[in-house]
């Protein structure tokens, strides 16, 4: 493993669930890595070979803030100097743009950080530093209304979690927060009583149950509402399959698939159909495609305004419960489907998650649950999100009473021929 592949990866609010994603991606493309360090905001990880594409690798990650590549500082190099060496090998000949990020940096506050752009914008002829406001680094909206990918280059420091190394590096890839906006606040059809899955963890899903799959993934989703899942599939170059019980639904998600502000260009080689059908009988007809990967939202059960007694809580869930099963007893019997990742709702209670009492029945239909952070060591204080006795990733935004509780299953007989492989 080459020495100067390291990378930082700029994590989202839910550690966890940016962390098992990042994993999954890095396993589907082949990348052979070690984790060096985590902290509150970022990941530093050693590769085998470069990133050659780091942009398009984040636009398909719904985790990740930022990818930087980064060089290891010894104690006799100046950062003014490697910052101003890294500045001067761009084209001077127009005027150069450029940010100074700190991370877990505790070496120079928001202030002294700005001093040090202003510092090295003074010894170049044609350049504007971008100050930092509040916090010590830049966010995407920053970086992308100063142009400074375009007409220059950000530069971050970093320190690993024990503090013992630092870094200097430089942005490749910022998550594209305009484009989030357009596939969720701006798409044609919403719907707020069915729940909104944000595209951002629509894109998780999908990455935590395609890592396994190196190409030719068909991804299914039989609860698929407004289409949420199925858009950020075809964004990514799958193959989709939407049914919903709502022929209205189903009209909403044609209509999204259809929105025209989204380039949906990969669409033209992908396959698309959708079809109203109950969840419970799906094994009962001839589906019209072969998908390999269930990829869904199941209904979350009405719309709440306020945490539900406990009674209510108890008689929604058991009808919850209920539609979830008789759908994966119907979902086993499809024999192409192999992988399913599911988000099922849980309450947010001043005492804790209240989760479906659930797990027990569907190992008995004969579902494994794949542990999503296996081979990765986490700090504790990152895995929140995360319920190591379920093997599932909570998701929640704040204040809010249904968060999503994320589960990945696969069938029994696959891990049996895995094994014997």
């Amino acid at each position: 493993m080459q020495t100067d592949n390291i990378y930082a990866f700029i994590l989202g609010n839910n550690k966890a669930l940016s962390l098992a994603e990042l994993a999954m991606v890095l396993k589907r493309e082949e990348f052979i890595f070690v984790v060096l360090s985590i902290t509150a905001t970022v990941a530093i990880i050693k590769t085998d070979k470069n990133i050659f594409e780091p942009q398009k690798m984040l636009d398909r990650m719904g985790g990740i803030i930022k990818i930087i590549q980064l060089e290891k500082l010894g104690s006799t190099h100046s950062i003014k100097d490697r910052i101003f060496d890294k500045i001067k090998k761009l084209d001077t000949s127009s005027k150069i743009v450029f940010g100074i990020s700190g991370y877990d940096w505790p070496y120079h506050s928001t202030h002294q950080i700005n001093g040090l752009g202003i510092n090295i914008k003074k010894n170049l002829a044609k350049a504007r530093f971008v100050n930092l406001k509040e916090k010590t680094f830049l966010s995407s909206a920053e970086i992308n209304r100063n142009q400074i990918l375009k007409k220059g280059l950000e530069i971050c420091l970093l320190s690993d979690s024990q503090k013992q190394s630092i870094y200097l590096g430089q942005t490749l890839a910022i998550q594209n927060y305009l484009s989030y906006g357009l596939r969720d606040y701006k798409k044609p059809q919403r719907d707020t009583k069915s729940g909104m899955l944000p595209p951002k963890l629509a894109q998780i899903m999908i990455n935590l149950g395609s890592g396994s799959h190196q190409q030719n993934i068909f991804i299914y989703d039989p609860f698929c509402g407004t289409g949420t899942i199925l858009v950020e599939g075809l964004l990514s170059g799958h193959s989709v399959m939407g049914s919903d019980s709502s022929p209205e639904a189903i009209r909403q998600s044609k209509e999204n698939i259809d929105n025209k502000k989204l380039d949906l260009h990969e669409r033209q080689r992908a396959s698309i159909s959708l079809f109203v059908q109950d969840a419970q009988s799906i094994d009962k007809i001839k589906l019209p495609q072969n998908p390999n990967l269930v990829i869904s939202e199941l209904y979350l059960g009405p719309p709440l305004n306020f945490l539900p007694s406990d009674e209510r809580i108890k008689n929604d869930t058991k009808k919850l419960i209920k539609l979830y099963l008789n759908f994966l007893k119907s979902v086993k019997r499809i024999h192409s489907i192999k992988t399913l990742v599911l988000a099922m709702p849980y309450y947010n209670s001043d005492k804790g998650p209240i989760l479906l009492d659930i797990i027990d029945e569907i190992d008995s239909i004969g579902y494994t649950r794949m542990d999503p952070l296996r081979g990765i060591s986490v700090p504790a204080q990152f895995l929140a999100g995360f319920n190591q006795k379920r093997k599932t990733l909570l998701y929640a935004i704040p204040d809010q009473i249904v968060g999503r509780e994320i589960i990945i299953l696969k069938k029994y007989e696959k891990i049996v021929e895995e094994i014997f492989s």
